[in-house]
């Protein structure tokens, strides 16, 4: 079985030294019983709308969680899409 690239995915806001260009923002977002948030499914998510469009990473991961009712947790994350120059 061949290996399957990887994304860059980076909570940095810059690649210092790296010219590229933004190609849009990516976000996902999900409702779960405390602890039960799959980090990695929603950066799987980021991913895969990056692809869609054109982008070679995401930079500028943010991770937000709030309250929602009873013992419900609203995680958001949202990031940076960008396509390498060259």
């Amino acid at each position: 079985m061949a290996n399957k690239a990887t994304m860059l995915m980076a909570t940095v806001p810059t690649l210092p030294g790296r010219n590229y260009d933004v190609v849009g923002l990516v976000s996902t977002a999900e409702r779960a019983f405390s602890g039960n948030v799959k980090v990695e499914d929603r950066l799987k998510d980021l991913e895969e709308q990056a692809k869609k469009l054109g982008a070679d990473a995401v930079i500028g991961i943010q991770v937000a969680t709030s309250l929602a009712s009873g013992n419900q947790m609203i995680t958001t994350l949202l990031g940076t899409a960008i396509k390498f120059a060259g």
